[in-house]
């Protein structure tokens, strides 16, 4: 049995008033430097690639943030419509730092968002890279001595 095809009128026009009043959704972030949960020793410079076209705006704000200390990125340059990208200019502290950004985006929309990333001690480098290089000097000695040992079985001592 068939029902009236008015009666589907209805709920289909709901669905598409429900799509076309939406609010549209906000730019995505597609890449960066830092990526989110980054261990770096040191941060030279920001990019932030999106999903729509950039506004060069004095709006704009990239902050580098560590506790108490905030450091507002500037000399913003837009290597392709869609990126962003700032120097940083100041050393950052080792430790957590949180980087935040408002960006206004071509349809008018602002993009807001955080990452997190770690600056790394440079003394924890230097003392990981002694470790590394004491365990490569025993796993190598190892193999050389195991290597003579073996040679010296299937050789015979000729005195």
């Amino acid at each position: 049995m068939v029902r009236h095809p008015a009666r589907l009128v209805i709920p289909i026009a709901i669905v598409f008033a429900t799509v076309l009043v939406s609010p549209a959704s906000a730019a995505r972030l597609l890449s960066s430097s830092p990526v989110d949960g980054a261990q770096l020793s040191e941060l030279e410079e920001v990019f932030l690639d999106f999903d729509r076209i950039i506004v060069d705006d004095d709006t704009n704000r990239i902050t580098v943030v560590q506790d108490d200390r905030r450091i507002e990125l500037t000399n913003f340059t837009f290597p392709a419509p869609e990126t962003v990208q700032a120097p940083v200019t100041e050393m950052l502290l080792s430790g957590g730092h949180t980087l935040e950004w408002s960006i206004l985006t071509a349809d008018g929309e602002r993009n807001e968002g955080t990452l997190e990333f770690t600056i790394n001690d440079p003394g924890q480098r230097l003392a990981g890279g002694i470790i590394a290089a004491f365990f490569i000097a025993v796993v190598t000695g190892g193999m050389l001595f195991a290597v003579r040992s073996a040679d010296r079985r299937r050789r015979p001592n000729r005195n």
